[in-house]
């Protein structure tokens, strides 16, 4: 049976990505507030619910230490229906398992540098995880490895000028986006792709239709509705998204601070997709025009790690929940708390964790053998 759908002033013969996007609008229930079917209460991990609770400061921070898996997953609203099946909730597998990919297929980010259009050189780095980490991770990576910086001095002036391939604040913002915007049934990852040229993020499926290609044109995107609702409250909770529509305005201003080009928002016709592309800075080009002012330095930006957890305490459990599941490198137990290295924090947590006699390493003899590895005792 054919379906049609009122567009301007004809009525045309709906698509299926238009069905499927009609269907989740007249659906009570968003996607990401849906039981998920396919999978069990084993599926949520404690610690990322906890390690959750703690860093958007909840008050539930400290009894979600002795709550079962199922109690906590209630309380948080990320599991639902009768007590004879309870199931996770698609939000909850999003940010509290390992791998949410095994449910959601490319639920993932793709960072690409492509320095040659031949290929040549290019390298590619994938991030998976639970949505937050991935988020911060391709973020980190972003920061320490792409994004550059030029100094200027000027002989007339004691200021010196300095500019960013890219600003780092509308880079994170257009990724965030993407992160929250992105449709989780729609089987593709969120990609960013670096070139000598030019920044692109894209993310399926395109804007709302509510938002028209003039207002693209004009860079003004307020939607009225919101696909992921759940995500974007759990982002913002963690402090990594404002909402309110706020992402435009920050992304137009960083790039103006910067004085960076503007942003080119593209989709096609059906909506099936959205590229936001930032011009490289005009002092990064390779196009052989002098610059005014004389190079001093050009240097990659430093990576302030996070700091998930509110106190000392809270940290040291949860090294040791991490070392419960088994022995870890120290850098691969920084990946599991959230860190992008091995901070004073956590080095000096994982010390009197064993001055303690709690873990200890599995080379006791030889503390800087490569194969090190973190127990518990």
């Amino acid at each position: 049976m054919s379906r049609y759908i009122r567009k301007m002033s004809s009525s045309v013969r709906a698509d299926e990505n238009e069905l499927k996007e009609l269907f989740s609008i007249a659906s009570d229930v968003p996607f990401d507030d849906r039981i998920n079917r396919e999978a069990a209460m084993g599926d949520l991990r404690h610690p990322l619910m906890s390690n959750f609770l703690c860093e958007a400061g909840s008050d539930l921070c400290e009894p979600s230490k002795n709550m079962s898996v199922s109690t906590l997953a209630e309380a948080m609203h990320v599991a639902a229906g009768p007590p004879e099946d309870t199931r996770p909730l698609n939000i909850g597998l999003m940010f509290f398992n390992d791998r949410p990919d095994n449910f959601f297929r490319y639920a993932r980010i793709e960072v690409v540098d492509k320095p040659d259009p031949t290929g040549d050189g290019m390298m590619e780095k994938t991030f998976t995880g639970p949505l937050d980490r991935q988020l911060r991770d391709a973020l980190a990576f972003i920061k320490n490895y792409v994004i550059k910086e030029k100094i200027f001095k000027h002989p007339d002036r004691a200021e010196s000028d300095r500019f960013f391939n890219y600003p780092y604040g509308a880079v994170e913002e257009i990724l965030t986006n993407a992160v929250y915007h992105k449709s989780y049934q729609v089987p593709e990852p969120i990609t960013v792709v670096f070139t000598p040229e030019k920044m692109e993020v894209t993310s399926c499926p395109g804007p709302d239709r509510s938002i028209s290609d003039d207002d693209l044109g004009r860079c003004v995107m307020i939607s009225k509705r919101t696909r992921n609702r759940r995500i974007g409250d759990m982002l913002k909770e963690l402090g990594l998204a404002e909402g309110r529509n706020t992402g435009i305005p920050r992304i137009l201003r960083e790039l103006k601070k910067n004085g960076s080009g503007t942003p080119v928002f593209e989709t096609d016709s059906e909506r099936r997709y959205l590229t936001v592309t930032i011009p490289v800075h005009r002092t990064f080009r390779n196009d052989g025009v002098v610059r005014k002012g004389t190079i001093t330095d050009i240097r990659y930006m430093t990576l302030r790690s996070p700091r998930p957890y509110r106190s000392r305490s809270e940290l040291k459990d949860a090294i040791v929940s991490v070392l419960k599941k088994g022995e870890i490198s120290k850098s691969g137990l920084a990946k599991k708390l959230g860190y992008a290295g091995i901070t004073n924090d956590l080095r000096e947590s994982v010390s009197e964790l064993i001055d303690e006699g709690r873990i200890g390493h599995t080379i006791p003899d030889n503390p800087t053998d490569k194969g090190q590895k973190l127990r518990l005792l």
